[in-house]
């Protein structure tokens, strides 16, 4: 049974899934990486190698055709685009990084994540989501940019359940430490009343944690 679709491989480095879309020849053994090289060594259209991967090998289809080459799509990497890239990069200004509880991940003083590699650092991607929080995901799951910088320079073994992290300036996605603070959810609750009544924009300050 040949592989006529691209191989779902795990990036060693960023644990993210990515398509491996090189291909072998199975009878010559030669390993093609785009569709172009593949059209040039066998002096055909891409769209023909395209057909020949998608449709596999047919035996009699074989018989009439003795040039047709059997491909099947192989694991050739699994190091993601991404991170085959330099991942190091320069510290801003006065950066502090420390440990956060997640292993190989480092938090900056100015919000900033980082993935300690065999190659270096690599920057991580974050997002925001609706409530204009900034998030990150590791393993499939999603933790919170401020709650992980907050746990990484305060408390390094984890927030007590009973304590939250609040923005000092009720912006959400200013996750720098002079701007976190680790308080109760009655102080949590004061100081979003505060900011209100002082006419900031409600969108931005936090409600919650």
């Amino acid at each position: 049974m040949l592989i006529t679709k691209p191989i779902n491989t795990k990036c060693t480095n960023c644990f993210e899934y990515f398509k491996n879309k090189s291909f072998k020849d199975l009878e010559s053994g030669t390993v093609f990486t785009t569709l172009e090289e593949a059209a040039n060594h066998y002096n055909m259209s891409k769209q023909a190698i395209q057909y020949f991967l998608k449709m596999g090998w047919n035996k009699k289809r074989r018989q009439k055709k003795s040039n047709r080459p059997i491909l099947q799509y192989v694991e050739t990497t699994k190091v993601c685009a991404k991170c085959t890239k330099s991942p190091n990069f320069k510290d801003l200004q006065g950066e502090i990084w420390k440990p956060t509880r997640i292993p190989k991940i480092y938090g900056s003083s100015f919000g900033r994540l980082y993935r300690e590699l065999d190659r270096g650092r690599k920057l991580i991607g974050i997002r925001r989501n609706p409530k204009w929080y900034l998030t990150a995901t590791f393993n499939k799951k999603c933790y919170y940019i401020h709650r992980l910088i907050a746990e990484a320079f305060y408390y390094p073994k984890g927030i007590p359940k009973y304590l939250c992290v609040n923005h000092i300036d009720g912006v959400k996605y200013n996750n720098k430490i002079s701007n976190l603070e680790v308080i109760t959810y009655s102080e949590n609750i004061k100081h979003y009343h505060k900011l209100r009544s002082s006419k900031k924009t409600i969108d931005t300050i936090e409600k919650s944690c």
